[in-house]
This record gives C-alpha cells, sequence and structure tokens, in this order.
C-alpha cells in the first residue's frame, strides 16, 4: 500500500469515527450510564453485604448466603438495565469483549466499537468514583477492597482462562437466544441470569470471620 492510499484510508476511517460520534452520541452517553449506574449499584450492593458492620450481615450467617444476595442484586440490577429504554437503544453491551465481538460478527463499525468501549470505561470509572464519594467510610474497607474481582489462590493464568469462559458462555447464549426467534425476547433474562450465576461463583466474597462477628456484638452492645 502506497503513501497516498494509507492516508486515503486514514482519512476515511477518521471521517468514519466523526460521522458515528455525531449520529451515535446518545448511545454512547446511555452505555457510560449503564456502565456507571452498574458498577455504582453494584460497589453499593458489596458494601451492603460484606462490610462487616453493615445491619443486613446481621441477618446472613454463611457464604453462601452472602454470594445468593449478591448474585441476585447483581442479576437484577443487569436484567433492568438491559430492558430499560436506554438498554433497548445502546444494546447494554457493558462489557467491552462484547462489544469487540458484535465488532468482529461485522454488527458495528471499528469506529463505533472504538467509541464503544471508551463510553464503557469512562462510565465504569465514574460510577466507582460516586460509589467512593457516597460511601467513603465503608468502599475502602479491606472486606470489601473497592469490590474488586482478584485473582485467588490458583493464580492470574488460571483467572484469565476463567474470565475467557465467562465472556465465551455470555456471547454465545446472546448469539443462540437472539437468533431464535422463539428465545430472543428472553435474551435479557438469560443474560441476567449469567451475570448473577457469575456473581454467585465469585470468589472475593469472605465467609464471615469471628472478629467480624465479635465486632458486631460489640457495637450492638454499645447501642443498646
Amino acid at each position: 500500500m502506497s503513501q497516498y492510499e494509507r492516508e486515503a484510508v486514514i482519512r476515511w476511517e477518521l471521517g468514519g469515527a466523526v460521522d458515528c460520534l455525531r449520529f451515535h452520541w446518545p448511545e454512547y452517553l446511555m452505555e457510560a450510564g449503564e456502565v456507571g449506574l452498574y458498577l455504582f449499584l453494584t460497589c453499593v450492593f458489596a458494601s451492603l453485604l460484606l462490610y462487616p458492620l453493615s445491619p443486613i450481615r446481621r441477618f446472613v450467617n454463611t457464604t453462601i448466603e452472602l454470594r445468593a444476595l449478591m448474585g441476585l442484586a447483581v442479576g437484577a440490577t443487569v436484567l433492568a438495565i438491559v430492558i430499560s429504554p436506554w438498554g433497548k437503544q445502546s444494546g447494554g453491551h457493558f462489557n467491552p469483549a462484547l462489544t469487540l465481538a458484535f465488532y468482529r460478527l461485522s454488527k458495528m463499525s471499528l469506529a463505533d466499537a472504538v467509541l464503544y468501549i471508551v463510553a464503557q470505561f469512562a462510565g465504569a470509572i465514574a460510577g466507582v468514583c460516586v460509589a467512593r464519594y457516597v460511601l467513603p467510610e465503608t468502599f475502602g474497607h479491606r472486606a470489601i477492597r473497592y469490590a474488586v474481582t482478584a485473582p485467588g489462590a490458583r493464580g492470574s493464568a488460571v483467572a484469565f482462562i476463567g474470565e475467557l469462559a465467562i465472556s465465551f458462555v455470555l456471547m454465545s447464549t446472546i448469539l443462540v437466544a437472539s437468533n431464535r426467534e422463539t428465545l430472543a425476547r428472553y435474551t435479557p433474562y438469560f443474560v441476567g441470569l449469567l451475570y448473577a450465576i457469575f456473581a454467585y461463583r465469585r470468589r472475593n466474597i469472605p465467609a464471615r470471620s469471628r472478629r467480624s462477628s465479635s465486632l458486631l456484638r460489640k457495637t450492638a452492645s454499645r447501642q443498646q
């Protein structure tokens, strides 16, 4: 490819990006808002369920119950956002992996995919920053750790494979369901269910320790 041809391709791609931004900017803002809301609510749920002094911890005694509640909250949030007017218009990708998959399937242009991913990262950062501002005392607690899902004892390689499998199952489910007339209407529910299962399977929800239990008892005795 000659220098002239390369410059022509660059100009064409830049022109496409400008057109995407001009015509699709509402979808980008919606995607950013959806991801921001999702991350913010996930941080709130993690704070309510994992903070040792949370009143909910008085009624939840096992790790299984904590994971079930977290999965239910996350799955319901995803479902509500995807079926909302914003989710229906933007597509509710949430995950850059889904955006790249749609680009690979020629469902969207490269410029559109890049701008979607930028919006997703911007929304995620904004959502976590708002959660940090709203929950300054609890969000950074070591029991919550900013709701980060860190690799477990098996290391980063296993965590990477796990994330790869999650994205594969999620995208496969979306493609299979959305391309079948009888299942297409239920695609958002399948997505919400998968997010609930993935959140339940996360290993960063600790068991209720003796220290946390004793701390709760001390706090309760002071309030009496």
